[in-house]
């Protein structure tokens, strides 16, 4: 990687330790994250990845419609909530000063429906910085305050017309074990914890 990365690089640190406060517990957005695969690994693929922090089991789609964009989601359950699903899609743009990297953008919705009816819906945005068979990525997230937030006093909700807001960190890197499989690892940063799971997937 060369220079101009590693400036990007500091940058989403410095955001992650300086610019961002957090009062909402990950929990409420354990099931967000990533769903992305540079092209030049896999133009189509499915996977299963399982979360060692919450013990969470997803299945994962994703799939190059053309050169610079894709379109992905991914299903997934566990003992606190019916169903868990996600749609997202993204832009890849290529950067002539950052030859054979990429910065990606992605936007994603995300649900979760539990036992109790209660459901929840946040919206991402990431920058992904693709290094093929490394991304890095800073998410920021924004759902409606729900009337448990105002009683919490979560930031910036003093009705149900408000939004708040987080954000997390991503890092990924992938390994091909034959033409077909390969395998990710990596982990989701908050402020407050470290999340690491494991994806397999499968190119078709």
């Amino acid at each position: 990687m060369n220079e101009v990365s590693f400036k990007f690089i500091f940058i989403i640190f410095f955001l992650n330790a300086f610019c961002f406060s957090e009062n909402i517990s990950p929990i409420s957005y354990d099931y967000v994250f990533n769903n992305y695969v540079s092209p030049d690994l896999s133009k189509n693929n499915i996977g299963v990845k399982y979360s060692f922090k919450n013990h969470s089991n997803y299945f994962l789609s994703h799939n190059w419609i053309s050169d610079n964009l894709y379109v992905g989601g991914y299903l997934g359950s566990n003992k606190n909530d019916k169903i868990l699903y996600v749609l997202n899609m993204g832009y890849k743009t290529d950067i002539t000063y950052m030859k054979s990297n990429n910065i990606i953008y992605d936007f994603s919705i995300c649900n979760r429906n539990n036992f109790d009816s209660i459901k929840s819906k946040w919206k991402k945005i990431s920058i992904l910085f693709d290094f093929n068979f490394i991304n890095l990525s800073f998410n920021y997230l924004i759902s409606k305050c729900s009337e448990q937030d105002i009683e919490n006093s979560i930031n910036n909700c003093s009705n149900n017309n408000d939004n708040k807001h987080s954000f997390f960190l991503g890092f990924n890197f992938y390994k091909k074990i034959n033409n077909t499989l390969f395998v990710d690892f990596g982990f989701k940063k908050t402020k407050t914890n470290i999340n690491p799971f494991v994806i397999l997937r499968y190119s078709l």
